[in-house]
């Protein structure tokens, strides 16, 4: 009988003790409901895309909707290391705050994390009681970060200027336009000139022309004066002779020239191959000496 008494007394005492520690753990450490990283868990960048060398900072977020002022840290993980933690204190009641991390990136697959450590309720008095969290985790971010881009080299754009001479290309820059068309202004200018004395030319010549047909020769005894031609004038017939065909031959080289004055395209392609020309001799010449 006293056995069993004792095995009573012994069982009690157990039974006690265990209930008191359960109590005082749950004394000790509180698990408050609504608080914690924010219900979608996640984790945004300063700037994105980044690339490897750059600094960015990482962000999360957290709330407080609990009866209870909280403090603690967050850490923040990449692939499982910590890169670096942020002490934070937030009122109850709805308090919601950002929390960060500075980073530079590095090459390669990353995975980032971050999570609530060292969770504290600040008491009324000055006393701080831990707790557990059940949203102490937030979600992971995996990104694969790479070398920075090698830059892009801009080409100059080339359009067709409408007031230039028919699609004479140019790039776009300001004072390249200006020059470009005080060149081809003049180039024109020079170019309506000559087209006019031609114009002048052509008509002179196909005066004489008309006049050696009709029998009249310049008479140089007469300072260049037409004198009708006569029957048995040596002179005269030795002009219509030898004067005749060079006329036609000039008047056909003029409207050569006037033609091709007239058609600006053949124009430059003519002057290129002149210059084209004058540089390739001057070379030789260079070479030579």
């Amino acid at each position: 009988m006293l056995k069993i008494k004792n095995y009573v007394l012994t069982l009690t005492l157990i039974l006690i003790s265990i209930s008191v520690s359960l109590n005082w753990s749950a004394a000790e450490t509180k698990t408050p409901k609504n608080l914690g990283f924010i219900p979608s868990n996640i984790i945004w960048y300063s700037k994105d895309p980044f690339f490897a060398g750059d600094k960015i900072r990482i962000y999360s977020a957290i709330f407080n909707n609990s009866e209870y002022d909280i403090s603690g840290t967050v850490e923040f993980y990449d692939n499982g290391n910590l890169i670096g933690k942020l002490d934070f204190a937030l009122a109850g009641g709805g308090g919601m705050r950002d929390v960060w991390i500075d980073w530079i990136a590095a090459k390669g697959n990353h995975k980032i994390s971050a999570k609530i450590v060292d969770g504290k309720i600040s008491t009324i008095g000055g006393g701080n009681e831990t707790f557990a969290l059940e949203n102490s985790q937030a979600g992971e971010s995996e990104r694969f970060v790479e070398e920075i881009p090698a830059p892009v080299v801009q080409q100059p754009v080339v359009q067709k200027d409408e007031n230039s001479q028919n699609g004479i290309l140019k790039s776009v820059s300001p004072k390249l336009i200006a020059v470009a068309e005080s060149v081809i202004q003049n180039i024109n200018a020079f170019a309506d000139r000559q087209k006019e004395k031609l114009e002048t030319k052509k008509e002179e010549i196909k005066k004489e022309i008309a006049a050696i047909n009709s029998g009249e020769v310049k008479n140089p005894e007469a300072g260049g004066e037409i004198v009708k031609e006569t029957e048995g004038n040596a002179s005269s017939d030795e002009a219509i002779k030898t004067g005749k065909p060079l006329k036609y031959v000039f008047l056909a080289s003029l409207s050569a020239a006037n033609f091709v004055l007239e058609h600006k395209i053949l124009f430059y392609l003519v002057l290129f191959g002149i210059l084209y020309l004058i540089l390739k001799f001057l070379f030789r010449r260079l070479r030579g000496a």
